[in-house]
């Protein structure tokens, strides 16, 4: 069974109404029916979109997702002289169950300092849980988030080239904001982060935190 609340001025004309509070009223839809909250009924009156709560009345799903996160741009300067370039990007496609949010994550990172290159491509997955429903007229969803990566590494110095495995888990706080659309939101993330890299001369772990941001589209 289907229900909404709704503003209506006469009686509704293919759905059965189950109880009426003022102008308000919990309407049940025929089989086939499915209402969307934030959609305007003909009552065979005038009628009002529901009010969410949220400031939007929106349509569509958020069912999937596309996100581009950012995790490090930029050119640096060295007290030792020279610069430092990273590029550091994550792409991600994800599966939104409103509460829970999981799918697979891939990062590139390339970092290029005098005499030497790295380039690193981990592949995993991310798995965030919403405090807030992720549905089409929210438009401020908070919660908590994992991600677990797998990958290479290669070194460059010169002409010399090194290859290692690399690993990354990170738990984070997560805010996504649709305040522009519902569905294109601002995403940032926050929290901890460990890196490890390993070759047959030993292992490295590097942990901080990790602030990052981009964009999701959800459709």
């Amino acid at each position: 069974m289907a229900a909404v609340s709704l503003s209506f001025t006469s009686s509704a004309q293919a759905q059965r109404i189950i109880k009426v509070k003022g102008q308000q009223a919990i309407v049940q839809f025929p089989p086939g029916i499915t209402p969307t909250v934030g959609e305007t009924l003909s009552t065979g009156g005038s009628s009002a979109p529901v009010d969410n709560g949220a400031g939007s009345h929106g349509s569509g799903s958020r069912d999937h997702s596309l996100t581009l996160l950012v995790n490090d741009l930029g050119v640096y300067s060295s007290s030792a002289g020279g610069s430092r370039t990273i590029f550091d990007l994550s792409g991600s496609y994800g599966w939104n169950m409103h509460t829970m949010e999981f799918g697979p994550i891939v990062t590139i990172n390339y970092v290029s300092k005098p005499g030497e290159t790295d380039r690193t491509l981990t592949g995993g997955g991310f798995f965030d849980f919403n405090f807030v429903p992720n549905v089409v007229g929210q438009s401020l969803i908070y919660g908590v988030g994992a991600q677990a990566q797998f990958g290479q590494t290669t070194m460059t110095i010169g002409s010399f080239d090194n290859s290692f495995t690399a690993l990354e888990l990170g738990l984070m706080g997560t805010v996504k904001w649709f305040g522009l659309s519902d569905h294109v939101c601002l995403r940032a993330d926050a929290g901890f982060d460990m890196q490890r890299s390993g070759t047959s001369s030993g292992t490295t772990t590097l942990t901080g935190l990790l602030v990052r941001g981009g964009l999701a589209g959800y459709f």
